[in-house]
């Protein structure tokens, strides 16, 4: 890292292509620590790219390749391989561990397909029919001669076996878990702890002969290299049992000291540079077996004892750090990538030129390579010289933000192929993405129709103008403006286009926000942005946004227009469904009064202003204050378009709900559903949040089977769409729960709330009422199993 912020003007190609490795050690039940050590890691990553308004990232989109033996190599398989994120691998590796590490494992192996704990089948092919970005490898030893071999999620001249990929997890901790030798190709194997507990030496080996085959010489191609351990082991002697687990601990403990010494040894120098790390818990897991799967407690507190510790802290920062700068730009050609390095060798010496002929003088080969690189993009490429710096900035505005251009799929495909993600795609991605336009092939469109690139002395002044440290206040609005035209008004059928410029459009409002730029079009897409999240169920993300737009409008030329209402009223509904309720309330009522004197008054806006006063009286308490209103807005309703019918309809239900009038409250909801049938999308959270309220209207008139059957279809995609920490999310597993507790359902129940209480915990805190609540729900619940 040599010290560099993660926007540092001085960044690498390392850091943009730079080979991301993982090592996972084998360690039985004491996976969970690598998960642990991984998840802290991961955390701290997404951490730093919600700040910068990105996307959360799994492993297998930041490594390049993952290695792992044993249960290593199973969880290389579910962070890789199956692309899991590292919460729902540990979810996965716990259910699983209570079925292998089992005394009856033995007796019943054949039947432990590893479907159920992984949702993988016995028939998926190791080998993942798309080469994938992310390349998984395990190892497993052969009972005939104890060599190590890989099995490999992707296609290499050394494989030899196909195999499946719980053929390969079982041959791969075969003897950890008391199973027998698996054979494959007529080939048996047993568990690979006891060829390669500490995997490092083996990934090392295997991004050799991927990346440099040739010459051998791995080390400057790596961006960064971690190695996670299950912990420290006791020193046992082989002579003192002829126990096969004794021997196979022995090993385990002399293999991984001895590879980490030696393998660290190789990079020390990197260790210095902070490009390579190795977490293994020195103390707290002597004792617990490789079986003990109900120690998962001890490992959990071990391992958070050993992160929080000074040093470890710190090294973990580093490591995020580092992860944090990678690009993972993938497929440009080769006379592309010499083009980039050898315009990022002259970029730091442009103050030493006064003008561009002495400039281009001095380019006259890499100018050679950057047009090579243009020709492989575009069938022509007319030369343009000269051109002063003012022009060339010109062009690249015009080039980014014509309309014409990003409206064309096709041609921003083309453009932009080899970026990650669009133009304006996070981090300092605006300036950093046009940077790596601007250095090897900006086009823009021609009188006729034909196109043009600029020469590579423009390319370099145009580098160092975007890496400044605050991009300049006219590209700023230039790409607000366009965005407010790109992100469309709320229509859930155009979510998916909002979901592509969500992460731009934050983005460039935080920049906005950050240097106080205030213009119309800063402000209008501040209240699409609002709005979008509003209608997601991000109520913490859209007030701000929200409350910032009405500021604006209230002192704009919409001040007397519906516009400036319909803002007020979506303010108010955050503000609701926040449980401010009076704010929520006040805005209401004052849209009622804003209405009488600047706007047409008609049913819909009064549709609109009862909806959002009986959600806010709901949550205040009151919820039968407005059920008289909707009940007379109904009868109207019938002659309304359908998305008004339904929002009287929905709300009629709710309050119904929360006054504990349920046969009511079913009856209005199921009207709703059956209007919306053909309506509304099956992930629409309208309709989401509707149907949790008729289960819940279900559940309290005692039909159980009912509610499970609505939950059951609804939660999943509340969990896709919102994730498991969402505080609807958490109450709807709760529900959920509840309903196959009280249909006797116990084995659902409690693998429902084995699931929700360390989610309550971690979200609510442990002393939490919800969270004591689920547990003594579980407690009961194994009780009566």
């Amino acid at each position: 890292m040599n010290g560099q912020p993660p926007n540092s003007t001085n960044m690498s190609l390392l850091d943009e292509e730079g080979i991301c490795m993982l090592s996972l050690d084998g360690g039985g039940v004491r996976g969970l620590s690598s998960l642990y050590v991984l998840k802290r890691i991961m955390d701290g990553h997404n951490a730093e790219r919600k700040k910068l308004g990105q996307n959360v990232q799994k492993p297998a989109d930041i490594f390049d390749l993952i290695g792992g033996t044993s249960t290593g190599g199973l969880i290389a398989i579910m962070l890789g391989r199956l692309k899991m994120g590292v919460d729902e691998c540990i979810s996965a590796y716990n259910d699983l561990i209570k079925v292998v590490f089992n005394d009856k494992a033995r007796v019943h192996q054949s039947k432990i397909s590893l479907r159920g704990q992984t949702g993988l089948s016995p028939t998926d092919e190791m080998v993942d029919s798309h080469e994938p970005g992310c390349k998984v490898f395990m190892c497993a030893t052969s009972k005939l001669d104890a060599a190590t071999y890989r099995f490999r999620s992707y296609t290499s001249h050394k494989s030899f076996l196909n195999a499946t990929i719980c053929q390969a997890a079982r041959a791969t901790f075969a003897a950890m878990t008391s199973f027998n030798p698996v054979s494959i190709g007529g080939m048996k194997f047993v568990d690979g702890v006891l060829g390669a507990n500490n995997p490092a030496d083996q990934v090392e080996e295997e991004a050799r002969e991927i990346r440099c085959p040739t010459t051998g010489d791995l080390q400057p191609l790596v961006k960064c290299f971690i190695s996670i351990g299950t912990g420290k082991l006791q020193t046992y002697s082989i002579e003192d049992r002829a126990d096969k687990f004794i021997a196979t601990l022995a090993k385990m403990a002399t293999d991984v000291e001895r590879t980490e010494e030696t393998s660290l040894k190789r990079w020390r120098q990197h260790l210095d540079r902070g490009s390579v790390f190795r977490f293994n818990v020195d103390q707290g897991l002597q004792t617990v077996g490789v079986k003990e799967y109900k120690k998962k407690g001890e490992i959990q507190a071990a391992t958070y004892k050993y992160l929080n510790s000074q040093v470890q802290s710190s090294l973990l920062q580093r490591c995020v750090g580092n992860l944090i700068l990678k690009k993972k730009l993938t497929g440009l050609d080769f006379e592309l990538t010499i083009a980039i390095q050898l315009s990022q060798k002259v970029t730091g010496r442009l103050q030493d030129f006064k003008d561009v002929e002495k400039l281009k003088l001095q380019f006259n080969l890499q100018n050679g390579f950057a047009t090579a690189a243009v020709e492989n993009q575009v069938s022509q490429v007319i030369k343009v010289d000269g051109l002063e710096m003012p022009d060339a900035i010109a062009i690249l505005r015009h080039c980014l933000f014509d309309k014409g251009l990003l409206a064309d799929e096709e041609i921003l495909k083309e453009l932009i192929t080899e970026l990650d993600g669009l133009p304006l795609s996070g981090e300092t991605e605006l300036e950093e993405s046009i940077g790596i336009l601007g250095s090897f092939f900006l086009l823009t469109p021609k009188k006729g129709g034909s196109m043009f690139d600029m020469p590579t002395i423009v390319h370099l002044y145009l580098r160092t103008w975007v890496q400044q440290k605050k991009p300049p206040k006219g590209m700023t609005e230039t790409v607000t403006k366009r965005l407010n035209e790109l992100v469309p008004r709320v229509n859930w059928s155009k979510r998916l286009i909002w979901k592509e410029y969500e992460a731009h459009a934050i983005r460039i409002l935080t920049v906005c926000q950050d240097r106080n730029l205030k213009f119309d079009e800063r402000f209008r897409l501040a209240c699409k942005v609002g709005s979008w999240l509003l209608r997601e169920r991000n109520i913490k993300g859209a007030i701000p946004w929200l409350q910032e737009a009405l500021c604006w409008a209230k002192k704009s030329i919409f001040k007397h227009t519906q516009r400036r209402f319909r803002i007020q009223l979506d303010l108010a509904e955050a503000y609701a469904e926040a449980e401010q309720s009076a704010k929520a309330i006040q805005l209401a009522e004052n849209g009622l009064e804003f209405q009488e004197k600047h706007v047409t008054k008609d049913d819909s806006s009064v549709l609109a202003v009862s909806c959002v006063l009986a959600k806010a009286h709901r949550y205040n308490g009151s919820p039968k204050k407005e059920i008289d209103r909707l009940g007379k807005l109904k009868e109207f309703s019938r002659k309304r378009n359908e998305m008004e019918r339904l929002a009287v309809l929905g709300e009629l239900g709710k309050c119904y709900n929360f006054a504990k009038e349920y046969d009511k409250a079913a009856e209005n909801l199921e009207l709703w559903v059956d209007v919306a049938r053909s309506n509304v999308a099956k992930d629409d959270p309208i309709l989401i949040i509707v149907k949790i309220h008729l289960a819940y209207a279900y559940g309290q008139q005692g039909q159980h089977n009912e509610a499970i059957s609505i939950l059951e279809e609804a939660f999943p995609i509340q969990e896709r769409n919102w994730g498991k920490s969402h505080s609807d999310t958490i109450i709807t597993r709760s529900h959920l729960a509840n309903q196959y507790l009280e249909a006797k359902k116990l084995a659902k129940a409690i693998s429902v709330l084995e699931k929700l209480v360390p989610i309550q915990s971690k979200t609510l805190g442990q002393m939490n009422r919800e969270t004591m609540l689920s547990e003594n729900l579980l407690v009961k619940a194994y009780f009566n199993n």
